[in-house]
């Protein structure tokens, strides 16, 4: 009987172990030289990497001293120019014997210099100039509760003048005699005194006085810490102050304070800590001439976490290398799936408002007539949606530019009446910053070339604003006002989103006796959120909540169409997550938080659905 032939099955066996002896060997030839690699880097990372981070530490440790010497270094000598500026020298010799109006005058330049220093450094929380001899306080930026001159005197925001009792000067002059160095600290306040001392070596003729802004100082801490978990620390052994990058810290940092060994250079130490059963190695160095040490701390968690974290790399690598030769593998079976797969997850895509998907055609002709199909059925849906959507923006923008072109009557005519007020008391400086402050608010207002505009420019538009506001409702308005940081201020944000929010706060919140307007930028994760409070009494729950649920209606907001505007801008131009709402301020009246995702001048979403 014939007998059929096995050769080809023989064959084919003989082709698929061939087959899956090579895949072996190419698996092997990848995994086992990144496990001999993965020893050899971990051996090599545990000791480099350690050395690397204490350099660092050491590094970040000088840094932190460098800096804070410098700014105390500035600081001084902005202090030393004050004493010896012509408005103190005349204020000390001719104070007694001026007139109102020189009186009036002298104190606001003093002032004015004393702003300039501390708005100049940020570490700084206030400044006073005391002259003993005339019983008289000059402070900016203070929050002691003290009996002051009347207002007239107050001429800048922040700023007031207050007469000394003979033991406050009595203690002030032997303060400042018996100081050792430049920074002291009293009453919990970190400071520099700094004075001149008069000819008979009796009470100085002029002292100043440079309260340092610990949380500041802090902050500074915490943002050049080079550790998630932040611990750096300030120490001032002599009054025993202890800053830290973060306040759970001041334990740690008070046992740093005693144990810490002292040093006579300002070089670079080491020294191993102990503390709550944790082992850290504490680099630190001193400035002997401020009497202040930097301290940063490593733990040992530390200086192993990034070995640790090389090794489970290499690991989840060799086991990632092992899963892709096996998907190798199996590629080919699958290969039916995927159009079908690509297909399904377009439509998917598709379904979340993703028009901008398109399939390829690079299958089988079955496929390829559905995937045009379906690329032609999205392309125009993306038109649709991108010409309406331009559409919208389109009577957006028209909005913007009516709001621009109308002024505000009462507010026109109030600044006039104010600069004729300044005029008729020829009060020429008054109505010189007027002018001056009106030119910039209509410049600003009246232009049209760009709706995005940098959240700096539109700042300095609402300080404009609040410039004028101040000068026409003094004394009865104050304005807390945030600074910008330096992440924020070059954000691209729609134009007259600040100031229309701050004149409903000026014309609902402020009532017959003084007021207060809050202003506060917070950026988080992209999102930038802007709090406009004022101290209004008089809006209770109930209107707080129809606001809220007036946000988004095609009826106008009562008595602030500009505030819905803005809102709907802000809806339409970041998603339904942006724009206002109104809660109840900490300060008793109103607060509009406004939330935006800033970035260029390009509309952020074409073509794609809310």
């Amino acid at each position: 009987m014939h007998q059929p032939s096995v050769g080809p099955p023989k064959a084919r066996f003989h082709f698929l172990s061939s087959l899956r002896t090579r895949l072996l060997a190419v698996f092997l030839a990848i995994l086992c030289p990144i496990l001999l690699l993965q020893l050899y880097i971990y051996s090599w990372s545990t000791e480099s990497i350690s050395r690397e981070l204490t350099t660092a530490a050491a590094t970040n440790v000088t840094y932190l001293k460098n800096q804070f010497v410098d700014n105390i270094q500035s600081i001084t000598l902005q202090m030393e120019y004050l004493l010896v500026s012509k408005e103190v020298n005349t204020f000390f010799v001719h104070g007694a014997a001026l007139s109102d109006s020189a009186y009036y005058l002298q104190i606001s330049d003093i002032m004015g210099r004393m702003l300039d220093i501390r708005y100049g450094n940020p570490t700084l929380y206030a400044i006073r100039v005391y002259f003993p001899m005339l019983k008289r306080e000059i402070v900016v930026s203070d929050a002691r509760n003290r009996t002051s001159l009347p207002s007239s005197l107050i001429t800048v925001e922040g700023s007031s003048t207050y007469l000394m009792t003979d033991g406050e000067i009595e203690e002030l002059t032997q303060r400042y005699q018996r100081q050792k160095t430049l920074l002291s600290k009293k009453d919990g306040e970190l400071y520099l005194l700094y004075g001149r001392q008069s000819a008979t070596g009796g009470t100085p003729q002029y002292i100043t006085q440079a309260v340092l802004n610990q949380e500041k100082l802090a902050d500074q801490l915490g943002s050049f810490d080079m550790y998630n978990d932040k611990k750096a620390f300030l120490i001032h052994p002599d009054s025993g102050t202890v800053l830290a990058s973060r306040t759970e810290l001041t334990d740690i940092g008070g046992y740093l304070c005693e144990n810490l060994a002292r040093t006579q250079d300002e070089e670079v130490h080491s020294q191993q800590i102990c503390f709550d059963n944790q082992h850290y190695l504490a680099f630190y160095i001193s400035s002997n001439p401020m009497r202040v040490t930097f301290v940063q701390l490593i733990d040992d968690a530390s200086l192993n976490a990034i070995p640790l974290r090389l090794r489970k790399l290499i690991t989840i690598i060799s086991l990632m290398a092992a899963l892709g030769m096996g998907f190798y593998g199996l590629s080919m079976q699958r290969l039916v799936n995927r159009p079908v797969r690509d297909l399904v997850d377009g439509f998917r895509i598709a379904g979340q408002g993703k028009l901008n998907q398109r399939l390829k055609s690079d299958y089988s002709d079955e496929f390829n007539q559905l995937s045009s199909g379906y690329n032609a059925m999205t392309t125009q849906l993306e038109q649709l949606f991108q010409k309406n959507y331009e559409q919208t923006i389109l009577l957006q923008q028209a909005t913007l530019k009516q709001m621009q072109s109308q002024i505000q009557p009462h507010f026109l005519y109030n600044s006039f009446f104010m600069l004729r007020h300044a005029i008729r008391n020829e009060d020429s400086e008054r109505a010189e910053k007027i002018c001056d402050y009106l030119g910039h608010y209509f410049q600003y207002i009246t232009q049209q070339d760009r709706d995005f505009l940098p959240l700096k420019q539109e700042y300095d538009h609402m300080l404009t604003y609040v410039a004028i506001q101040t000068m026409r409702f003094q004394p009865r308005l104050r304005t807390e006002i945030e600074l910008l940081s330096t992440g924020m201020a070059e954000l691209m944000v729609p134009r007259l989103v600040l100031q229309p929010i701050l004149e409903n706060a000026m014309e609902y919140g402020i009532p017959s006796a003084e007021a207060l307007v809050r202003v506060h930028f917070q950026l988080v994760a992209g999102v930038l959120t802007i709090n406009v409070e004022d101290s209004g009494t008089e809006l209770e729950e109930k209107a707080i909540e129809a606001l809220n649920e007036r946000l988004g209606q095609t009826l106008p907001l009562s008595g602030s169409h500009a505030l819905e505007n803005i809102h709907r801008r802000l809806v339409l131009l970041y998603g339904r997550d942006c724009g206002l709402r109104f809660t109840r301020s900490e300060l008793g009246g109103l607060n509009v938080e406004m939330r935006l995702k800033p970035g260029t001048e390009t509309l952020p979403i074409r073509g794609e659905a809310r």
